[in-house]
């Protein structure tokens, strides 16, 4: 397997128990390995030099006067998606050893990583930068990556779906225009088949699913300001605090942990806002020490009768099990309140109120005079400088510009890379100049009707700390209930058959319990939404998109080549305006 491979595998199925079915190692193709007279399945994204890597295992010359002899007797080759042709006449079909040894060569189109049960994701480390700082001829490459990655999505869910893009407002370089170029690699045009049928033409057997569903491809440019916000649930403050890699979450240079589908906690109060994880972890505490048989002491070990002996050997791996799981989730969320208590309810409330543009009751205010205030933020010494910049991008987008006056002002107080951070926001089709009220970011229409609905169901909440709602979860509202604008989205051709959304009851249902983009058998038959950001995503959007499938009752799916943090964005921002 090589890196990538390894991480798609480990997304979906577990490692350890591939021993059952006869696996004895998992070996990392890009390092050295020793002979053994056994077969090999290789597990690998289609590239050239894996491809290269693979075929010389099998080489029997010699290498700097020692003898190269077969690494293995022979083997399987699984590829992630499409082997191209030209890959297989140029080196496979030289290789004669190689073509000795091989059994079986095989395509399974899971070029993407399941993230969680609703997001999948390409593992870019740089999504945002692809496409701001990029040449043409390498936007070019890859929007083809994507695209391939994208159709063997739908090739796992049994779909070919109707797919639908953000038109471009304007043909300045920016992730906008890339939607359609996409758009176009993925469902083809009327010159040209897209990778979705060419990939459906390799499998003969391959049946879609009777009810459509819709792909919609959107860019960073729709949202320039969620990942900005300081979100206070659970997984977006991890995502803001910590180092996360990959689930994997070090909080400190000895210190880490998994946090993924299979940890209950994780899985059932990512999406909550963190003082609720607190309260209800304190509770189940409190609850498992008043029944648990070893929590509590018991009995009198002079009384114990051999049943409440095996009664206590059984509770004991279940509180074993909790007490690290408490011990795990009060340690992270120790860090997170040490990185929350800078933030006042000045910081998160004038967020709020410029991303909003609404008081804590949910009336409509008018753009204040929201610089004094940002000027306060920018002085007070306890605020991080991130904080800071962060605070004042959301003000330049929501103000619809910033006077040069008040920029001098504001920059005096801010690091030296807070220039190009600003510059840089000029990329998403921010105003940076002098204020525009016709340029202001805000809620309008369905939008601001999904932030008063969040304010009215999370009153607990609502108050400074939790009001906005990402731009997606409206416009994706939108399309399930068939009313986004043709215009702004169009398909790519012209649907035959839209994707049905019947009134279902708002009933909550939960996927497998392991990561994986496959529905149970609650979401088969659900009209299905898939979700491509370009860019990269942020947590607030993430749990939108949950919440939104739950109140629609339909199956939703989103991704993106890769996740977006705030530090991620910031940073972006400034390189793409140095480059």
């Amino acid at each position: 397997m090589s890196d990538y491979t390894a991480k798609i595998l480990g997304s979906c199925a577990d490692l350890g128990g591939l021993v059952e079915y006869g696996i004895v190692a998992l070996q990392d193709i890009n390092k050295r390995r020793e002979a053994v007279d056994l077969p090999v399945i290789y597990f690998l994204q289609p590239e050239k030099k894996l491809v290269k890597k693979m075929a010389m295992d099998f080489d029997k010359g010699s290498d700097e006067k020692r003898v190269l002899i077969a690494l293995y007797t022979r083997c399987y080759c699984i590829f992630t998606s499409r082997l191209p042709k030209d890959m297989v006449l140029q080196v496979l079909s030289k290789e004669e050893r190689f073509k000795e040894s091989v059994r079986r060569l095989t395509e399974v189109y899971i070029d993407f990583i399941a993230y969680e049960s609703r997001v999948f994701t390409f593992h870019t480390q740089n999504a945002l930068m692809d496409i701001l700082t990029a040449s043409e001829e390498t936007i070019m490459t890859v929007m083809e990556q994507y695209s391939e990655k994208l159709a063997g999505l739908c090739l796992s869910l049994n779909e070919k779906p109707n797919i639908r893009y953000r038109a471009p407002r304007n043909t300045r370089k920016s992730s906008e225009k890339y939607c359609n170029l996409l758009a176009s690699f993925l469902g083809g045009t009327s010159l040209k088949k897209g990778d979705l049928d060419m990939s459906i033409e390799r499998l003969p057997n391959w049946q879609s699913r009777s009810n459509p569903g819709t792909v919609l491809m959107l860019d960073r440019d729709i949202d320039p300001i969620a990942p900005l916000l300081h979100d206070v649930t659970y997984q977006a403050v991890v995502h803001d605090a910590l180092d996360i890699q990959d689930n994997v979450l070090k909080l400190d240079s000895k210190t880490s942990y998994v946090v993924d589908e299979n940890d209950v906690w994780w899985r059932d109060y990512r999406h909550r806002h963190i003082n609720e994880v607190l309260r209800k972890l304190t509770e189940a505490s409190n609850e498992i020490k008043e029944k648990n048989q070893v929590a509590s002491g018991g009995q009198d070990s002079d009384n114990w009768d051999s049943k409440g002996m095996l009664n206590k050997v059984r509770d004991y791996p279940s509180y074993r099990e909790f007490t690290k799981q408490y011990k795990k989730h009060t340690l992270i969320l120790k860090k997170l309140y040490a990185y929350l208590k800078p933030l006042t309810k000045e910081v998160l409330g004038l967020q709020m109120d410029m991303a909003t543009q609404m008081d804590t009751k949910g009336t409509r205010i008018k753009h204040g005079d929201y610089f004094k205030r940002l000027i306060a933020v920018c002085e007070d010494e306890t605020i991080r400088e991130e904080t800071k910049v962060r605070c004042v991008l959301i003000y330049i987008a929501t103000n619809g510009g910033i006077s040069q006056r008040e920029l001098k002002r504001v920059l005096k107080l801010l690091p030296p890379t807070a220039v190009a951070a600003v510059n840089g926001f000029q990329k998403f089709g921010i105003n940076t100049g002098e204020p525009d009220k016709t340029r202001r970011f805000h809620c309008t229409g369905v939008h601001r009707e999904s932030v008063e609905e969040h304010m009215k169901k999370n009153q607990e909440w609502a108050n400074n700390q939790w009001r906005y709602v990402p731009l997606i979860y409206g416009t994706v509202k939108s399309m399930i209930q068939d009313t986004l604008d043709e215009k702004d989205f169009p398909y790519i051709k012209p649907p035959a058959l839209k994707t049905q959304v019947k009134s279902v009851a708002r009933v909550a249902s939960r996927r497998k319990r392991g990561p994986s983009t496959r529905n149970d058998e609650a979401d088969v038959d659900k009209p299905r939404f898939i979700v491509f950001m370009l860019g990269g995503l942020c947590p607030s959007e993430m749990r939108a998109m949950y919440r939104l499938s739950v109140e629609m009752g339909v199956d939703i799916v989103i991704g993106s080549p890769g996740l977006l943090t705030a530090k991620q964005y910031v940073d972006a921002l400034v390189q793409s305006a140095q480059s």
